[in-house]
Order: C-alpha cells, then structure tokens, then sequence
C-alpha cells in the first residue's frame, strides 16, 4: 500500500470516530474532495501530486471550510450578483467569492 492510501486510513479512522453523523459525512466530501482539488492544482502548477494530495488531506481535518471544495460541492452557495456582492461586502463571503474566481480562473474555468 503506498503512502497516500496509509494516510487516507488514517484520516478515516479520525472521521469515523466522530459519532455525529452530519459531521462525518462532511469531514469525508470535505478532506477527500480539497485532496482531490490538490491534486489538479499540483499536475496544473508543476508540483509534487502525492504530497499535494496528501497536504489536502490532512489541511484541517477539524475544520472543514475551503472555497473550492465548497462551490464543487454546491455552486448555488456562491451566486454572485452584483446586489448579492454589495450585500456581503463586509462579510468573508465576499473574499471567498474572490478566492474562487481566481482558482477558477487559473483553471481556465
């Protein structure tokens, strides 16, 4: 077995631990899918996709939030119209809007 399969036992076994459901389940589209995102963004820029991905996996497995897991997830959740826009200036969601019109972007997306 190679060292990404290891680790990503590893990280089920953490997931799997959490006796909310709800949460394991993100934990699981969440880690598994930001590892995958890593992956395309490693073979895009050049770098190392067994460390990117496993970088992916383990970026916050307590915390799952990252902007283009989230959109991949559901795009609904980043609909970007002007009033929208102006509306949540002040929050982060603006930023994360940022955030992925640029990954996008760099993915010719």
């Amino acid at each position: 077995m190679d060292r990404l399969e290891q680790l990503r036992q590893v990280i089920d076994d953490i997931v799997h631990k959490n006796r909310n459901l709800e949460e394991s389940r993100c934990g699981f589209v969440h880690l598994y899918g930001v590892s995958a995102t890593c992956t395309i963004l490693a073979l895009k820029r050049g770098l190392n996709p067994e460390l990117c991905s496993s970088a992916g996996m383990l970026h916050d497995i307590w915390n799952y939030a990252d902007v283009f897991q989230h959109y991949l997830y559901n795009p609904s959740m980043f609909v970007d119209t002007t009033a929208q826009y102006a509306s949540v200036r002040s929050s982060g969601k603006a930023m994360r809007i940022q955030r992925l019109k640029r990954v996008l972007a760099e993915l010719g997306i």
